[in-house]
């Protein structure tokens, strides 16, 4: 993550460890501040929600590509409906691989180098064995 983004997060964290219940209650009650503060917890929860979005779309399309291996390992060999379901079964592996890669380049682009943690969570299934 890069030092400026590090610090963003790590400003608009601490400004809500330090108040209290009853002041978070009141802050909510006021008009919103505007201010570098301001903008700078939007900045971090629009980065959070990108991500968040990013991940979902990735989720949706795993699973899928998931239920289209399933109803492939139902499929007699040879038929046409199993010609069918390995086309869908590609394209929707390849939208996964795409929303992957998505995610990946959004993590990059705020400093997030280490994609291990992504890897192990969104695992793209293999492709399936030709006929």
């Amino acid at each position: 993550m890069t030092d400026r983004i590090r610090e963003l997060l790590e400003r608009v964290g601490a400004e809500g460890a330090q108040t209290t219940e009853h002041e978070r209650m009141l802050r909510e009650r006021l008009p919103p501040r505007r201010g570098l503060r301001s903008v700078e917890r939007e900045i971090a929860a629009e980065i959070a929600s990108s991500l968040g979005r990013a991940g979902s779309k990735l989720e949706a399309a795993l699973e899928s590509v998931r239920a289209t291996a399933v109803a492939l390992a139902e499929a007699a060999s040879g038929s046409a409906e199993r010609r069918v379901l390995l086309q869908r079964y590609e394209e929707e592996r390849a939208l996964a691989e795409r929303r992957l890669r998505d995610l990946l380049i959004q993590r990059e682009a705020i400093g997030l180098r280490n994609h291990a943690d992504v890897h192990r969570r969104y695992v793209i299934p293999p492709r399936p064995p030709s006929e």
